[in-house]
């Protein structure tokens, strides 16, 4: 007998959705000095087979609670690629003939800090283009353990993804808790006012002074889903899996007397953010361009990597 099946499609992607195939016109990564971490990020421009001027790439470092750290711009040739240490940032700019890379203005350390790096691409004009790729990783030298993932490219034009993309909840995994031995659950939030993107930074007095929370639950590796409290953070939030994860003085997403003992997911759902006078509204339906990335940093012992919160909008056909 022979079945004839109908393929599944999955609904075609808008223009504005995140990009974790193609190159991007602005790049998110987190970065993490403080309690002896190590960062790096590294960018490489993949150029359109046309040559032309070296592309000016901008980096702007923010703290978790939102202070603007430093910012630097960088310049790439058509194939060029950049290793950026945050203990040791410095301006670079390339000649062609000959082919020199060239420090520019002050270096800055920015030792003890964690938080969002944006790198946005920038045309001869300020136009934004879709030009880069990029990845990173925070490490601890003590222990030796240490995870990292690509960059997410966040946007190809400077506006941000289309924010139907969080209507279906943003889904994050994780290996068994109880076999992990660090744990770093990274939440950003960014929004747009015409410039180039940058962190929420308004806190609201509704959410109890967060910048966002998101409701959420827990789903083990039987579909049973448990409620948790809602998460909230300011600019950037790191916070622990399990409390037993958690440094001193670091928050947990899962609260005492919630267990998770297999692999599974938390999901965030109806993200809420200031938007008006004394008023709040689901993340980019306000007042201003927004949208939410999530990672999650992840290791067994000195084995690790990071993973990306997954979003749920795309449907079977």
């Amino acid at each position: 007998m022979i079945a004839l099946v109908r393929p599944a499609f999955a609904v075609p992607q808008q223009a504005g959705d995140v990009r974790y195939l193609q190159a991007a016109g602005v790049l998110v990564m987190p970065f993490d000095t403080t309690s002896g971490r190590v960062s790096f990020a590294i960018v490489s421009r993949i150029g359109n087979g046309t040559g032309g001027p070296v592309l000016q790439t901008h980096w702007v470092f923010y703290a978790a609670d939102c202070r603007h750290l430093a910012d630097v711009f960088v310049g790439l040739t058509e194939v060029d690629t950049v290793v950026v240490d945050p203990t040791r940032l410095q301006g670079q700019t390339q000649t062609v003939n000959p082919s020199v890379n060239h420090p520019q203005g002050p270096t800055v350390d920015l030792s003890g800090e964690r938080g969002v790096v944006i790198v946005t691409a920038l045309g001869t004009s300020g136009q934004v283009l879709p030009q880069i790729v990029g990845g990173w990783t925070i490490a601890d030298p003590g222990t030796g353990a240490s995870f990292g993932g690509a960059a997410v490219g966040i946007s190809a034009d400077g506006t941000l993804p289309d924010p139907t993309l969080l209507a279906g909840g943003i889904r994050i995994p994780t290996f068994d808790p109880t076999t992990l031995t660090n744990s770093q659950v990274i939440l950003i939030g960014l929004e747009s006012d015409g410039g180039e993107l940058h962190p929420i930074t308004r806190a609201s007095a509704a959410l109890g002074g967060a910048h966002v929370c998101c409701a959420a639950s827990v789903t083990d590796n039987l579909e049973v889903s448990t409620s948790i409290p809602d998460v909230c953070f300011d600019c950037v939030g790191f916070a622990a899996f399990t409390p037993a994860l958690a440094s001193a003085g670091e928050t947990a997403l899962l609260p005492d007397g919630v267990a998770l003992t297999t692999a599974g997911f938390v999901r965030l759902a109806a993200c809420r953010s200031a938007s008006g006078r004394d008023e709040t509204a689901l993340v980019g339906t306000g007042d201003t361009e927004q949208f939410l990335v999530v990672l999650h940093g992840q290791s067994v012992g000195r084995f690790g990597f990071a993973v990306t919160g997954k979003y749920s909008r795309a449907t079977l056909d």
